[in-house]
C-alpha cells in the first residue's frame, strides 16, 4: 500500500501503524497528489490512501490513478466532510472515504477490507450524508 498525505508527521504515523501489521506492506509514501500518482505507477500498490486536500489534489490524484490503474483500491483518509470533496472523491474512483478522527484503532482493518474489495467503505457520518442525499 501507498500512503499519501502532505503532513509528513501524520504520513509517518500511518505508515508506522500499518507496518506493524504482518499482512500489510507499506511500499511507499507521497507528500502530494503528483507524487502519489508517480509512486502508484512505479510501485503498483493494492491500496492507496490519499488525503483529499493536499498539493496536487487528492481527488485529482484519485482520478488519475483510477483511470490508469483501475484495479487499485483508493481510500481517502481526510479531515474533510465537505460534500464537494466526498462526492468528488467517490466520482473519481475512490471506494473508501474515512475521516482521520478516531481512525487509528481500526485503520488496519479498513485497509484489509479495502484490499479484499468489500465494496465502498465510508465513515459513519459520511455514510449518513450519502444516504440522506
Amino acid at each position: 500500500m501507498l500512503v499519501a498525505d502532505d503532513d509528513r508527521r501524520f504520513r509517518r504515523i500511518v505508515a508506522a501503524v500499518l507496518s506493524d501489521e504482518p499482512d500489510i506492506s507499506v511500499v511507499g509514501e507521497a507528500g502530494n497528489g503528483y507524487q502519489a500518482l508517480a509512486q502508484s505507477l512505479r510501485l503498483v500498490p493494492d491500496v492507496v490512501l490519499l488525503d483529499v486536500r493536499m498539493p496536487g489534489g487528492g481527488v485529482e490524484a484519485a482520478r488519475s490513478i483510477h483511470r490508469r490503474m483501475p484495479g487499485v483500491k483508493i481510500m481517502m483518509l481526510t479531515c474533510s466532510d465537505d460534500d464537494e470533496d466526498v462526492y468528488g472523491a467517490l466520482k473519481a474512483g475512490a471506494t473508501g472515504y474515512v475521516l482521520k478522527e478516531g481512525f487509528i484503532g481500526d485503520l488496519a482493518g479498513i485497509v484489509r477490507a479495502m484490499a479484499q474489495g468489500v465494496g465502498v467503505l465510508l465513515s459513519p457520518s459520511i455514510a449518513a450524508k450519502v444516504v440522506e442525499d
